[in-house]
């Protein structure tokens, strides 16, 4: 290890101007030392370009929907995460659902499976109320299931388009994924924007859209 090297022989450094050949030597140790500390910890990295149907950026619950839903459609996908837990909020303490007071009848469609493999994890109706990590538990086994490759800590670096259509999105790993579709959900936007994207932060005024009831 050169950093080792650097501790043991760091006593020796006061002789290196007294004996300018020594310094020399020492300087071309060091750039060898470090070099080889520096190739052998980037070597480790699996840089990767992969190629799929449906990329979908952000593993929040609908991020991990989007995703299952594509692949039982028979579509490929990758499922990138900037963090290594599914489900956002749902499964990071968000276990309390408000659901209105209109029934039920509305969650339908993966959102009701995942309802319903939230009761039988629990063997019983929790309606609607459920711990964290058992969210995260089914969003898994949906995951799991379905044939969604999952892709964690991962962090947009930069988005490759041609014309306006995106081709490929870099991460801060250096794995590239190149898709015919992408989908957006993450919680900030991230794609969205670095694509460059249109959007609007805040609420719209009534006057925007003619909406009585939108906004301010």
């Amino acid at each position: 290890m050169p950093f080792a090297g650097l501790i043991l022989f760091a006593p020796t450094m006061f002789a290196f101007k007294k004996y300018p050949l020594k310094r020399q030597l020492w300087k071309r140790w060091l750039g060898l030392g470090f070099g080889a500390g520096f190739m052998a910890a980037t070597s480790g990295l699996a840089v990767q370009e992969i190629s799929v149907d449906v990329c979908v950026y952000g593993g929040t619950s609908g991020g991990v929907i989007a995703a299952v839903q594509a692949a039982r459609m028979g579509k490929s996908v990758a499922l990138v995460c900037d963090k290594n837990h599914l489900g956002g909020m749902t499964s990071s303490g968000l276990g309390w659902t408000d659901i209105g007071h209109v029934g039920t009848g509305y969650i339908q469609g993966v959102a009701g499976e995942f309802y319903a493999r939230i009761n039988q994890k629990y063997g019983s109706n929790v309606n609607y109320e459920f711990a964290p990590h058992v969210a995260e538990a089914v969003f898994n086994d949906l995951v799991q299931q379905a044939g969604v490759t999952v892709y964690s800590n991962e962090y947009l670096v930069t988005v490759t388009k041609q014309g306006t259509q995106i081709i490929a999105v870099a991460m801060n790993d250096g794995n590239v994924f190149r898709a015919k579709m992408f989908i957006d959900c993450s919680y900030t936007g991230d794609l969205m924007a670095a694509a460059g994207v249109s959007y609007t932060i805040g609420r719209e005024s009534t006057a925007q859209y003619g909406e009585s009831l939108a906004g301010v």
